[in-house]
């Protein structure tokens, strides 16, 4: 009498190994989205500083004196910052993009 033994399927090791490597590019997908977003925030903070340390070099001196000193492209960029416009593409577009805001 002979019986029938059962082989394992050979696809199998396969498919498990398939869903394993699923598995660890969802992981690094999430992994890459928390790195940009930390990224985004890292970069928010640094320019923020940045337009706090402006602010405070460029002190009480006049759109005239800073234009007069630095030429007229510096002194429209310390305006800028120092009116906080939210009209800018910083406070409009390119913070809340890093930020992931709508």
């Amino acid at each position: 009498m002979t019986t029938a033994t059962q082989y394992p399927d050979p696809e199998e090791p396969f498919e498990q190994v398939a869903r394993q490597i699923d598995w660890v590019e969802q992981l690094e997908n999430i992994r890459v989205r928390h790195d940009t977003l930390a990224a985004g925030r890292a970069a928010v903070a640094y320019v923020d500083n940045l337009h706090d340390a402006i602010r405070a070099l460029a002190g009480r001196q006049t759109y005239e004196d800073l234009q007069l000193l630095h030429g007229a492209d510096l002194a429209d960029l310390v305006n800028t910052v120092r009116t906080r416009d939210s009209g800018s593409d910083w406070v409009s577009t390119i913070r809340p993009g890093l930020l992931r805001e709508n």
